[in-house]
């Protein structure tokens, strides 16, 4: 199997939800700041942020990518998985931040993103509940 078409296993995901745009994109740049230079991170940001061009893929290893406006576990999973896969696939991230506009559903889309079909390729490490002010155990650095 050639690099571009090794299997991607455990990457370490890091979901941050609730709050508003600016509180969901302070805390992204906190976790980016935290990036070693050149390291292949993704980001996948909702579209529902006032702010989704403010964070950007200009650093080199760095790839963004916005998800379809829209819920993430009922009304929109095919185009967020879709978006979430070619994210995968093009990035090949050794992190993935995952930031989610919606706070209705969390509970669903979190089971999306633990479930079966990402089980092996996903390592949830980090929940931030911007809303509840909780962080999920196993953040880095703790």
């Amino acid at each position: 199997m050639s690099a571009t078409q090794a299997r991607i296993e455990a990457v370490p995901t890091q979901l941050v939800l609730g709050g508003d745009a600016g509180r969901r994109l302070d805390v992204l740049h906190g976790l980016l700041a935290r990036r070693v230079a050149g390291e292949p991170w993704a980001v996948l940001r909702a579209a529902t942020s006032f702010s989704a061009g403010a964070v950007t893929s200009a650093a080199p290893g760095l790839v963004v990518a916005v998800a379809p406006a829209s819920c993430p576990c009922c009304t929109g999973q095919l185009a967020f998985r879709v978006a979430l896969n070619r994210l995968l696939r093009s990035a090949r991230p050794q992190r993935l931040l995952v930031e989610l506009g919606h706070h209705r559903h969390d509970a669903t889309a979190l089971e999306a993103l633990a479930g079966s079909a990402y089980q092996g390729v996903l390592r949830l490490d980090q929940i931030i509940d911007l809303d509840a002010g909780t962080q999920g155990a196993g953040a880095p650095g703790q």
